[in-house]
């Protein structure tokens, strides 16, 4: 994530000496701490992505301080690396596509970071995640994307019938974007319903009763997957979950490097 003072500090003194653009590159985030530099759960975060400067809180409400000291609550409040790389490859990657409206969903959307960066892109996103974090997001929402219905906030505990009554609601995602959401000493071993929650969002119309509609990307509907690297992460068990689930997913990697490595899953032609 955004480590505490030292990477926002060294961007802000940057930028106060001339050597930061005020607008980063297309597709580029950046990110800086808002107020004293320390980060702390009293901090916000200033993103700027697309030429639109999100304000950021990391704060619940006070009287949604207390799922903080649950482990997997206080990871959603935290801007992680994976997070800020998916961002970048989804903008170089779909950025025309998403020009002509796609819908999206994000799955554990923490403080909706990614996906209030892909709404300035021209999607029209749903940001997920368990309930007691949805005051947190919706705050965030309310404060970047006042009165903008393209961008709204839901619930969504991960496993099949709950996702897939998030279709049933508002109809099926051309885009599931899941960031950093597999780390089971924060997150036990929720990377199973996770999977099947992805598993149950890809296959999409083929599970709903009735029209739906079809997704409009071009290779199809596509599940977009940024993970951290670390050690006891579980992905290796992750991924033949994954593989072992019918009917089948196509996964390809699309991007690592010394520490992040993302993914693509699509439901497997027959």
């Amino acid at each position: 994530r955004v480590q505490p003072g030292a990477a926002a500090m060294a961007e802000k003194q940057k930028e106060e000496e001339g050597q930061t653009p005020a607008n980063p590159p297309p597709g580029v985030m950046q990110v800086s701490e808002d107020g004293s530099g320390h980060m702390n759960a009293h901090s916000k975060l200033r993103v700027k992505f697309n030429g639109k400067n999100l304000v950021v809180s990391l704060l619940m409400q006070e009287d949604d301080i207390a799922p903080l000291f649950d482990g997997a609550a206080w990871a959603g409040t935290q801007l992680w690396d994976a997070a800020i790389v998916a961002v970048t490859y989804v903008y170089k990657t779909y950025h025309e596509e998403i020009l002509q409206g796609i819908k999206l969903i994000e799955l554990g959307c923490g403080t909706g970071v990614p996906g209030m960066c892909c709404r300035t892109m021209g999607a029209e996103v749903l940001l997920t995640e368990q309930p007691s974090l949805v005051p947190l997001i919706q705050q965030n929402v309310d404060e970047n994307f006042a009165d903008d219905a393209g961008i709204r906030v839901e619930v969504l505990s991960w496993d099949r019938e709950r996702s897939k009554e998030v279709m049933k609601k508002n109809g099926t995602f051309d885009m599931i974007l899941v960031c950093d959401c597999v780390f089971p000493p924060v997150y036990g071993d929720s990377w199973r319903p996770l999977a099947d929650s992805v598993h149950v969002l890809l296959q999409g119309e083929a599970l709903l009763e009735g029209d739906a509609a079809k997704a409009k990307m071009k290779g199809g509907r596509v599940a977009v997957f940024s993970v951290e690297r670390r050690r006891g992460d579980k992905m290796e068990e992750f991924l033949s979950y994954v593989d072992a689930l019918e009917p089948k997913i196509e996964r390809t990697e699309v991007l690592t490097d010394d520490k992040i490595t993302i993914y693509e899953m699509r439901m497997r032609k027959a």
